[in-house]
């Protein structure tokens, strides 16, 4: 940038000011009723804040078309009634901006020939000619000080001038017919040839005689360019002053798909031309946008011309410095001239990128940014650096291959995959590695690790990894040989012999056996009635926690190293009855151990028949002394009370009314006969359980001294297990035209079920993959197919479950279902009932939008929509794009790749593919859970209180 522009800029930077809309009113710098009338650009939120800049203001400049703001002329008491408006989201100064070049030298005679400039030979173009590419049908804009459309080296297709003064976009500066050149100057035989002779040029004059613009210009020519579905434009000026509504512009012209190619400044040195350290970034607007490629200059040494700002948003450079192209003399006739700076670095990039759109037609903006970065020969650090980014841009064959990796070594293997890992080389221009088995390459990998599978055991395998750089050249690459790991063991050892009842009581059993001799055995596995109790290693067992008198089957499962489990020995088991406690200590068949025969006076202390013997009728006879230990409790508890059973497939959850006995302490579960565990609470769940299974269920009361009750039962089945939905064949894809739509997704209510028209290859399976068939198992019961469901019942059914759910999602799948209908009298009578339905869920239909351009945003005001300042902001979290706010097309489909974003406190929409299909009508539609809120910083938000639905048809 030139000392002068540097004054006019530092002059326009003392004075200006720069306003924002907060949560509680606009704030601003300065004094706003000091100086004269001034130029500035407003961003409206609503029709009202718009309808205040035409009241507000001397005079309305000029009114955008994609983004909702105008520029104006105001007075100072307009411009404090614009900032305290509430209905105004930003207000800017109309800021200077200034062409990013050094001054022009006239080219002397001779000229030289057309492809024998350095900055043309280092680009090297004609590699992309000799494959056909030259430009053709990609238009590109230059908004600059416009063109020279008599230049016989020049053709224009072209253009609009957003200057004050003059509504030609003829060049009366020159430094615009220079940037023109270097991107499109026809292969004529005269002195200069562009990089893309053969684009169509578009003249976008937004520089003045003098090579300076405003902010208002820039911004008009930006809307120009999305109006007028521009590939790519070159931007070759800048500004030091940050401008949120340039941004906007930038990000929205990126977000329409276009190529935006920026000069990243030539600050790199002060007004008296001493170099700015390179800790100090000098990077310009709009270039300094990540929406923008930015350029830095090289000379035909490769060295950064040392007038280039770095900095990290520089992303690519090329020659700038003692560039010849097209010019304008001074007297207005076509001539030549040589100039430095990033000024004539940028158009050679968009030439650049004006030739690989022709050859990647499908590619988008995006896409064409990431290829152009394979075209970048790493200069100064390695990597991307603050100087040429990735590095300077050229078409010249590369034909050297990076280095090959190192340390390429097996990391872990097993029977059908080997694992590895290695180094990448440090070479600037690597890209990936393509990795070979036996020859074969099966895999890309950028990175440092790959695993092969589905390999053959005890196989040997030849393995090659083999670095790849950005042009395609690949080396040659790193080699090992390594083999599989056998098969596992999956052979489980020889069952236990001998199995045989050491001891049964009535709560348990002894087992004993003699193991197996396998060299692999490990340990037994221990089940009762096939439910796993516990593992032992040696020979014997006691099962214990039984009940009494009860049938079991006991089995003992050998078990390998590996794991692997024997089908085992089962022998069935019935436990003893119970024994009751002895009450008496004395043998009644011993009258001299019985304290209480009735049928013997000598042994009876108390026989009323014999005086001599009851101590009650008889003062003299012997003294009894009374037993001083307390009776003992052998009364069980009261058994508890079912509740509530909940099955489920692998567990059942049951809850009982303990009693209310006062020893109650605890109640013990059993489950088939053996014991699961206790709780002194009212409830259990018993899991591990087999699907669809019967299972006999036992609550036991027990009290503190251990009286155990009978126990309640419960005789359940658990829940049939879960049967996976095979996955359903996708439909055949649509039609090219046609962006890619999905069904309704599902939430907040579940998802419509038919109407689908989603873009699907062959082949079902999970997310990880592709089809194929299903491991084997057992075989299940087929149900019945089902007649088929009729167009008219289906939209019957639709309509009713709409009617019940009372959801948007439910309402259009009932459309989808009654747009399907081939009967137009049935068609008719169910719109009808769709309508009523329509009006009781109180869908709000917002003003239709015709001639839409297909590839511009769709935006939506939720204050505007709803009327209420309650939704002035949108609150961000409540918005889920496809799920609650949504794009279908006219046959009820959802519009699968709409990309849907919040902009200025609007909710936009533009197809992901770049363009929605032409003469198609569209809907945008909110649901009531996306909420507003009246403040930025209030925690309160208001969901909608209807759903929203704009109609909107591209040309």
């Amino acid at each position: 940038m030139s000392r002068s522009a540097k004054q006019i800029i530092t002059s326009v930077l003392a004075t200006s000011l720069l306003f924002f809309s907060g949560a509680t009113g606009s704030a601003y710098a300065g004094d706003p009723q000091s100086g004269t009338e001034q130029e500035i650009i407003v961003v409206y939120k609503n029709d009202a804040g718009k309808d205040a800049v035409y009241e507000e203001s001397v005079e309305v400049n000029h009114e955008f078309d994609t983004i909702p703001a105008v520029s104006a002329t105001v007075t100072p008491a307009d411009l404090k009634e614009l900032v305290n408006d509430p209905n105004i989201a930003l207000i800017e100064r109309n800021i200077t901006f200034r062409t990013t070049d050094a001054d022009f030298k006239a080219a002397s005679d001779p000229i030289p020939l057309e492809q024998s400039e350095w900055s043309f030979q280092a680009v090297r173009p004609t590699t992309m000619w000799n494959q056909g590419y030259t430009g053709t049908g990609v238009k590109v804009a230059v908004i600059d000080s416009g063109i020279l459309t008599t230049h016989p080296e020049l053709t224009v297709a072209g253009g609009i001038s957003t200057v004050d003064y003059t509504n030609d976009y003829t060049d009366d500066n020159g430094h615009g017919t220079h940037v023109a050149g270097i991107i499109a100057a026809k292969s004529n035989g005269s002195a200069r040839v562009g990089i893309a002779p053969d684009v169509q040029l578009y003249a976008v004059k937004a520089m003045d005689q003098t090579g300076n613009g405003t902010l208002q210009d820039v911004l008009e020519g930006m809307d120009w360019a999305i109006q007028n579905d521009m590939d790519i434009v070159n931007v070759s000026l800048g500004t030091d002053t940050d401008s949120t509504i340039l941004h906007n512009m930038m990000d929205q012209a990126y977000n329409a798909g276009i190529l935006i190619v920026g000069s990243a400044g030539n600050s790199q040195v002060d007004d008296y031309g001493v170099p700015v350290p390179l800790t100090t970034h000098t990077v310009n607007y709009p270039a300094k946008y990540s929406s923008v490629i930015a350029v830095a200059a090289t000379d035909r040494y490769d060295q950064r011309g040392d007038f280039s700002s770095v900095g990290e948003e520089v992303e690519v450079a090329a020659p700038g410095v003692e560039v010849l192209s097209t010019y304008v003399k001074s007297d207005g006739t076509p001539g030549y001239a040589l100039s430095n700076g990033t000024s004539q670095a940028a158009p050679h990039v968009s030439g650049m990128l004006a030739l690989l759109k022709q050859a990647h037609p499908t590619m988008s903006n995006v896409q064409l940014r990431e290829e152009l970065k394979k075209y970048a020969v790493d200069l100064g650090s390695p990597g991307r650096d603050i100087e040429f980014g990735f590095g300077a841009l050229t078409f010249a064959e590369d034909s050297t291959p990076p280095a090959d990796v190192t340390n390429l070594q097996v990391t872990n293997k097993t029977a059908d995959s080997l694992s590895f890992s290695w180094t990448n080389p440090v070479d600037s221009d690597f890209l990936t590695n393509r990795f070979y088995i036996n020859n074969v390459k099966v895999s890309e990998v950028p990175g440092t690790s790959y695993q092969a599978t589905g390999l053959t055991p005890e196989t040997s395998y030849q393995i090659s990894v083999n670095s790849v750089d950005r042009r395609g050249n690949e080396a040659s690459g790193q080699t090992l040989t390594e083999s599989t790991l056998p098969l596992p063991d999956t052979t489980p050892p020889a069952e236990v012999t001998g199995l045989k009842v050491d001891e049964v009581t009535d709560t348990s059993v002894q087992l004993s056996w003699t193991n197996p001799l396998d060299p692999d055995f490990a340990k037994l596995g221990l089940y009762v009635n096939g439910q796993s109790v516990n593992e032992t290693a040696i020979p014997s067992y006691r099962f214990e926690g039984l009940m009494p008198d009860t049938d079991y089957n006991l089995t003992v499962k050998t078990i390998d190293s590996s794991n692997n489990r024997s089908q085992g020995v089962t022998i069935p088991v019935r436990t003893l009855q119970a024994v009751a406690p002895p009450i008496d200590p004395g043998n009644p068949g011993d009258p001299s151990t019985d304290p209480g025969n009735p049928s013997d006076p000598s042994t009876n202390p108390g026989n009323p028949s014999d005086p001599s013997t009851d101590p009650g009728t008889d003062p003299s006879g012997p003294v009894v002394t009374p037993d001083p230990t307390p009776p003992v409790d052998s009364i069980a508890p009261g058994e508890v009370m079912w509740g509530a059973i909940e099955i489920m497939p692998n567990s059942i959850r049951i809850q009982w009314i303990n009693p209310a006995d006062g020893d109650f302490a605890k109640a013990k579960i059993y489950i088939n006969g053996l014991f699961a565990g206790e709780t002194s609470g009212s409830g259990y769940e018993l899991t591990g359980l087999l699907a669809d299974t019967e299972y006999t269920i036992v609550v036991k009361t027990e009290d503190h001294t251990g009286n155990l009750s009978q126990g309640a039962s419960r005789t359940v089945r658990t829940g049939p297990a879960s049967v996976p939905t095979p996955p359903v064949t996708p439909p055949a894809p649509s039609t090219p035209s046609q962006p890619d739509v999905i069904v309704i997704p599902a939430n907040p209510t579940p998802a419509p079920s038919g109407g689908s028209a989603q873009i699907g290859g062959s082949g079902g399976g999970g997310g990880d993959g592709g089809g194929g068939s299903a491991p084997s198992s057992p075989a299940l019961p087929v149900k019945p197919a089902e007649k088929a469901e009729s167009p008219v019942e289906r939209a019957a059914a639709t309509l009713e479950k709409a009617k019940t759910s009372l959801t948007l999602v439910d309402f259009i799948d009932t459309k989808l279902a009654v747009e399907a209908l081939t009967d137009t009298e049935k068609r008719r009578e169910f719109r009808e009932k769709l309508n009523e339905l329509k009006q009781e869920l109180q869908i709000r239909d917002l003003p239709a939008k015709k001639g839409i351009k297909p590839t511009v945003p769709i935006g939506i005001s939720l204050q505007v929509a709803m009327k209420n300042t309650n939704f002035k902001y949108i609150d961000l979290s409540s918005v889920k794009p496809g799920e609650n706010v949504f794009v279908i097309n006219s046959k009820g489909e959802i519009v699968k790749d709409a990309e849907i974003y919040i902009l200025w406190n609007r909710i936009f929409v533009k197809p992901g593919t770049g363009q929605f299909a032409g003469k198609e009508t569209y809907s945008l539609l909110i649901d009531k859970t996306v909420k507003g809120k009246a403040s930025l910083l209030t925690e309160v938000s208001s969901p909608l209180r209807q759903p929203l639905i704009l109609e909107f048809t591209t040309r």
